[in-house]
């Protein structure tokens, strides 16, 4: 039986403060690659017991600053 199952490794640099990620071959659709991340981070979220509320917030505060910290690259 093939194996269908597409990955992401996330890989956390303590030093650099930043996140590395890695694709499996078969996982190059963009769109699905943000739907997996994004329902990854809310089901991550949930079993930690964050509110919708504090993740509004976080989703708040955090998104205008991170886009204006990437469009510049």
């Amino acid at each position: 039986m093939e194996d269908n199952k597409k990955t992401i490794v996330l890989k956390f640099n303590t030093e650099e403060h930043t996140i590395d990620m890695n694709f499996s071959p078969d996982l190059t659709d963009e769109m699905e690659i943000g739907y997996i991340l994004s329902s990854s981070f809310l089901s991550f979220a949930a079993h930690q017991g964050v509110s919708k509320e504090v993740l509004h917030d976080i989703i708040d505060d955090q998104y205008s600053e991170f886009l204006s910290q990437n469009s510049e690259d």
